[in-house]
Parts: C-alpha cells; sequence; structure tokens
C-alpha cells in the first residue's frame, strides 16, 4: 500500500515517463518546405495533428500527404529535389538524410494512391530516390519522374528524364536507361518490360499536376512536358525550346514570360541555391485545418 510519501515520488516518475514518450514528437526532422499549394492540402506529421499545407509551412520526416479532388501540392527538399503530389493521392516521406558538405543522402517515400512526379535533386545524382507502391519498388536516379498509382494498386511510372530507372518486384527487377519509357505493374506480377510512353498520355499527367493551360502543346516531346511549369526551376535539364521556355511560367497563374535565351548552368545553378536559401529563412506558417461546409476557417 502506497504511503502519503510516496505519492509526490510516483507523480514524479509519471511526469518523466510522459516527457519521454513526447520525445519522438519533437524529434521530427525537417526535410523541405511547401513552395506550392492549391486547394487544401493536407499533411500530417508523426504524432502530430493534420494541418493545411500553405506556402511556407514545414515538411517532416515521416509526414503523410493527402489531397483531395481539387487540391495539388509542391514540396522542395533540402537538397533542391521537388515533389509534386496531384488530385486525390497519397504519399508519406519515409525517410530523408542530406548531407549539404559532400551533397549525399537518402530520399525514401511511399506512395499509396495517385498522381505524383519527382525532379531529383543532389541526393539522386550519386545516390536513388526510392519510391515504393503497392505494386513496386522504384529507384530514380539523377533524373525526373511521374508515378501513378491506381486505386487497385497497379503502377504506371514514366523515366521522363536523367540516368536511370529500376522498379523492382520480388518477383524481377526491369531497367530503363532511356528517357520516354513506361513500366507497368500490377499487384504480385512481374513489373513488364519498358515501352514507349504514348505521346498523347503526357498531356494528361500533366494536366493533373499543373493548372490546365500550364499544360504542354500535344505535339510537345518528352523534356517539353517534363519541363512544364513546376520541374522548370528544379531540374537539370536545360529550357533550350520556345516550348519549354513558353511553359515555364509560375505555377497555377501568372503571366507567361516572354522568350529568352536558355540561361547557362552556372547560373541556373546560382539560381536554384538562391532559390533554396530563400525558403529555408520562411517563417513556418501557423497550422490551418481544413475548411469545413461552412466556409473558411477563422
Amino acid at each position: 500500500m502506497a504511503t502519503p510519501r510516496s505519492f509526490p515520488v510516483l507523480r514524479l516518475a509519471t511526469l518523466a515517463l510522459a516527457a519521454l514518450l513526447v520525445v519522438p514528437t519533437l524529434a521530427a526532422a525537417r526535410v523541405g518546405v511547401t513552395s506550392v499549394a492549391a486547394g487544401t492540402p493536407l499533411g500530417q506529421p508523426p504524432q502530430q495533428a493534420e494541418r493545411m499545407l500553405q506556402v511556407g509551412v514545414d515538411v517532416f520526416a515521416e509526414e503523410r500527404i493527402t489531397t483531395g479532388a481539387h487540391d495539388r501540392t509542391h514540396l522542395l527538399f533540402l537538397d533542391g529535389t521537388s515533389l509534386t503530389v496531384g488530385p486525390e493521392a497519397q504519399v508519406t516521406i519515409d525517410r530523408f538524410v542530406y548531407d549539404s558538405d559532400r551533397r549525399l543522402g537518402e530520399l525514401a517515400v511511399t506512395a499509396s494512391r495517385g498522381l505524383l512526379r519527382i525532379v531529383g535533386g543532389a541526393v539522386s545524382k550519386q545516390g536513388v530516390i526510392s519510391v515504393t507502391t503497392p505494386s513496386a519498388h522504384i529507384g530514380i536516379r539523377g533524373g525526373i519522374a511521374v508515378i501513378d498509382v491506381d486505386r487497385d494498386g497497379t503502377t504506371r511510372a514514366d523515366f521522363l528524364y536523367g540516368i536511370s530507372m529500376t522498379v523492382a518486384t520480388d518477383l524481377g527487377t526491369e531497367i530503363a536507361n532511356q528517357a520516354g519509357q513506361r513500366f507497368q505493374v500490377r499487384r504480385g506480377h512481374r513489373p513488364g518490360r519498358a515501352f514507349a510512353i504514348p505521346r498523347n498520355e503526357l498531356v494528361p499527367a500533366t494536366v493533373a499536376l499543373e493548372r490546365p493551360r500550364l499544360a504542354p502543346p500535344t505535339g510537345a516531346t518528352v523534356p517539353d512536358a517534363a519541363l512544364a511549369g513546376l520541374t522548370a526551376s528544379n531540374s537539370n535539364l536545360p529550357a533550350t525550346t520556345l516550348a519549354a521556355r513558353d511553359l515555364a511560367t509560375p505555377p497555377w497563374g501568372g503571366p507567361r514570360p516572354q522568350a529568352q535565351p536558355a540561361r547557362p548552368p552556372a547560373d541556373l545553378a546560382k539560381a536554384r541555391a538562391a532559390q533554396l536559401n530563400h525558403i529555408r529563412q520562411l517563417p513556418q506558417q501557423p497550422p490551418r485545418q481544413r475548411p469545413g461546409p461552412g466556409g473558411p476557417p477563422n
């Protein structure tokens, strides 16, 4: 039986245990920032409440991103990698590690459903960006990929630019080394061989990730489609064609710029570094909840 003197000791022990349980929440690592948001995309860091992803809101390791039918969001990671999440998607940032001095690191995400696009930053130049879906494990090196996961788990992975893309299941592995190739994988099946992306399917994917008027014309090439909108600021692929320059507009709005000569690689690198530095200094926005049926939140 506890004595009156033992109650303060028990209380202190309880408080100490509660403090230990809170540590994992405080230890969530910041991995990047929301650089564009349309609609009301939501993010839920580990052991924290879900909040709306507005421009300037930090994102963390193990955060789950969820979008509705009219939502899109664009995340910029500390190494310069960008992740665009389309409507009706769910993506989890499983792991992000980056050594800025050595420009080495690791990025792993899980795509449970929906459409997403990855434009590799420093991590993908010497390592692999890993994407896990219900039907496949995908590795992307140094480039741009668009991945679409159906509700039944079927995965379509488009390799638009870069060094390579690997698609693996328990039954086998396939590799694409040439841009413009697609893999399609069903649950429990071996990945099929890569085949050329149908030209008429490039536009719908871009429209879903961007605003419709930012979509490239039907006759655009694979690199031109990859450059449309958000990818233009993060990819190492220079905007050398008139079509690509014309499509490099601010995401979801803003006037089209006049055609100008492509910028030298050194200037592009400086611009990306300045963009990253600016975003790292942005203050974190206060959490907001998704608006209810009665209107926007107060």
